[in-house]
């Protein structure tokens, strides 16, 4: 009964609202798979409401923050991740974009981790102790002397941040960063510990290395003992206590252009209501990472979600077009 409510309503809220069928919405998606899904259920959504959308990808931060400035090709995207895009916005003086909703419920980290075998062999208690370089050659793999850590793709601001660790905590000389395609130097990861070779990496929840490689007796967060970053005091599985992961929790928003967002505001309501748990996320992250990663299984995700939270999308479509 609720249900053909809340349908009734949508449809007498959107008489005067419907959209028009040349209004195609351009939705950006990021260039890191693990918020393929999310994109995904607003796509379908915003269908729901009439719109016609076309994807515009693989879009690493920097391309897209420039390119929706600009006005050209791009409405939106609900990959924003802020604090850590917040320098993206930084020439953003006329207020072209807006951030919108808060897309994910739940705990969202970042930071480092290592496998908690090797910090315990060697008493590796924080991300500072690889200034040693003893302890930096035992995840030395291409034979400069330096500690391996896998890190971020250029251009999504993250490798900026490690960069950043790099140089205040004066590690430099005993690690480097190592970037390519994160996906495939996480397979290499994933390989390695199972091969129960000492690991260090950086990652991010929710993701599919966070439910492949799970925090917890074999891996663990590494604390940063120095430096002014944001701690984390109650992050368990860390090498200490408070955590200081070096990061600020984060918060997943979408990202649009003022004046799209203003010329559609039922749009903007709907990013405003959506609500999509972390946990929900991970495990259709866990699913592409057996192989289920194509558009196609990935829209078959978000429509199953989609059906699995009906009524809560109604809700929200009914909030979206009053």
């Amino acid at each position: 009964m609720i249900r053909i409510l809340l349908a009734i309503l949508i449809l007498i809220a959107c008489v005067s609202c419907v959209p028009e069928k040349s209004d195609v919405v351009q939705l950006g998606r990021g260039n890191w798979d693990t918020g393929h899904f999310q994109s995904e259920i607003v796509r379908l959504l915003l269908m729901e409401m009439g719109f016609a959308v076309e994807i515009v990808g693989e879009l690493s931060p920097d391309v897209f923050y420039t390119s929706l400035q600009s006005g050209r090709e791009l409405d939106l995207w609900v990959n924003g991740w802020f604090p850590l895009h917040e320098q993206f916005l930084q020439n953003d003086h006329v207020g072209k974009i807006e951030r919108v909703g808060d897309l994910l419920s739940g705990e969202a980290l970042e930071g480092y981790v290592m496998d908690t075998r090797t910090a315990r062999e060697f008493s590796i208690s924080s991300l500072d102790d690889l200034r040693d370089p003893n302890l930096a050659r035992v995840f030395d793999r291409n034979g400069n002397g330096k500690a391996d850590l896998v890190g971020c793709n250029p251009g999504w601001a993250c490798e900026r941040s490690i960069e950043k660790h790099l140089d205040s905590l004066r590690l430099t000389a005993t690690v480097e960063q190592i970037q390519g395609e994160y996906s495939l130097l996480m397979a290499d990861i994933v390989a390695l510990h199972r091969r129960q070779e000492p690991i260090i990496y950086y990652t991010w929840t929710p993701s599919w290395t966070a439910a492949v490689l799970p925090i917890g007796e074999d891996l663990q967060w590494l604390s940063i003992d120095s430096g002014n970053d944001t701690s984390g005091a109650s992050v368990e599985r860390c090498s200490h206590h408070p955590c200081n992961l070096g990061f600020s929790g984060n918060t997943a928003q979408a990202v649009a252009r003022a004046d799209f967002l203003q010329n559609r505001p039922q749009v903007r309501r709907l990013l405003e209501v959506i609500r999509i748990p972390v946990t929900d996320v991970a495990e259709q992250n866990a699913l592409m990472h057996t192989g289920q990663d194509a558009d196609s299984d990935i829209e078959a995700h978000a429509r199953a979600w989609i059906d699995s939270n009906r009524d809560c999308v109604d809700n929200w479509l009914a909030q979206a077009s009053l």
